[in-house]
């Protein structure tokens, strides 16, 4: 699949490089055929971006003296300096001009870069950045709905921090009771327990003798007073909002 999508990628990747780079080449390839070849100087050699040159040539044509910019690739880097006498490939029509011992480099290493480097750095970048987004979204998804299918169980202290006890795929009134310790919220070591699944939680109180209830069930929040049997009465209320869940 991913080699797929990779291939679809690198077609219009490819379409794009051609129309944005192929003019450069194929006025190289007509200048290689359809030339003068005259006699110039270097007058001016510096080093431009990854090490290629750009050379200033001075050289004669129609009587008259020009000058011209041009970058080559490295490969002929210490075949350049300043005074040395070279050949270039000029063509007046198209006001076209090259030296001629760097153009098949340069045409070789610019169809290289159309059909193969740049396509597939671009089709690279967009095929991770497509499968990024869609393993996010994924793994998004996968732990909403595993958080939706498990129940976490928690205690909070007295001064607001929340430590997990336990994550359980069901619930059952002595999975409470084995997690649960009354006589810490009885005796005011815990400020409470609760239970969440998803964005709900239930959590269970001890204020002034009276055991409480709070409920959020992701539209409002609401406390309840509880007597009798609180594990009983406690895990009829996780059950009540979350036992089926969204």
């Amino acid at each position: 699949m991913r080699k797929l999508v990779f291939f679809v990628i690198y077609t219009p990747a490819f379409l794009l490089a051609l129309y944005l780079f192929s003019d450069n080449i194929l006025s190289r390839i007509y200048l290689r055929n359809n030339n003068t070849k005259l006699q110039a100087i270097v007058a001016r050699v510096e080093t431009k971006e990854n090490n290629n040159l750009e050379l200033l040539l001075e050289f004669i044509y129609d009587n008259k003296k020009h000058e011209r910019k041009v970058i080559v690739t490295r490969r002929f880097i210490e075949s350049y300096y300043i005074g040395k006498k070279i050949t270039v490939l000029y063509n007046d029509e198209r006001n076209l001009f090259y030296p001629n011992d760097n153009i098949d480099k340069s045409i070789f290493n610019g169809i290289l870069f159309l059909i193969i480097i740049l396509p597939l750095m671009c089709s690279a970048v967009i095929h991770f950045l497509v499968f990024y987004f869609i393993d996010n979204v994924k793994n998004k998804l996968y732990d909403d709905k595993k958080t939706k299918n498990t129940f976490e169980i928690y205690k909070q202290d007295r001064e607001y921090n929340i430590v997990s006890i336990s994550n359980e795929k069901i619930i059952t009134p002595e999975i409470i009771m084995k997690k649960i310790d009354l006589y810490k919220l009885e005796n005011n070591k815990l400020l409470c327990y609760g239970i969440g699944a998803g964005k709900k939680f239930v959590e269970l109180y001890y204020n002034d003798q009276q055991y409480s209830i709070r409920i959020s069930n992701k539209k409002d929040e609401y406390v309840e007073n509880v007597d009798g049997d609180i594990i009983m009465k406690y895990y009829e209320k996780v059950m009540e909002e979350m036992g089926k869940q969204d």
